[in-house]
């Protein structure tokens, strides 16, 4: 399951391997999730933006499931739901790279994943350095589809 916040990149997730996508302008992510769940929620939910989102994805996650809330995209205080309190874990880079132990460990495990094939990294495009300021208008459109790459040219 998958969350796009408009119907525009909804196909292209499904084309990418979703079984199902919330498109979270037009629907509930909550009352959509425990539809497709047949009312249990979703076992893991992982959230990259935080702030006022999290509220609804907890009342998405089910009894006894995770959220694990990774980013922190909204500037916004993100607050603790006590209403209905799912597992949750904060996360964020400095949990790994501070720890050379477990740095170690998540590059093993990305690189055995991508010399698998399990991990596919989806570059939407490329832009060089000198156009930074371009790459930037680009993603606050909000029309890419995987990542966008700056490079140092050449």
């Amino acid at each position: 399951m998958a969350a796009t916040r408009t119907e525009a990149k909804k196909h292209r997730l499904l084309d990418a391997g979703a079984a199902h996508v919330i498109v979270t302008d037009d629907e509930s992510v909550a009352a959509r999730t425990k539809e497709i769940t047949d009312g249990r929620g979703a076992e893991f939910v992982f959230d990259a933006v935080a702030g006022e989102g999290v509220r609804e994805l907890a009342a998405a996650t089910a009894k006894g499931g995770t959220l694990v809330v990774y980013g922190a995209l909204d500037t916004k205080e993100t607050p603790f739901p006590l209403w209905f309190v799912p597992t949750m874990r904060l996360f964020n880079a400095f949990d790994l790279t501070l720890d050379p132990d477990r740095l170690a460990r998540a590059q093993h495990f990305v690189r055995a994943g991508v010399r698998a094939g399990t991990f596919r990294p989806r570059v939407d495009r490329t832009f060089d350095l000198a156009d930074v300021a371009e790459s930037h208008r680009y993603l606050e459109a909000n029309g890419q589809f995987g990542k966008v790459v700056v490079t140092a040219g050449g």
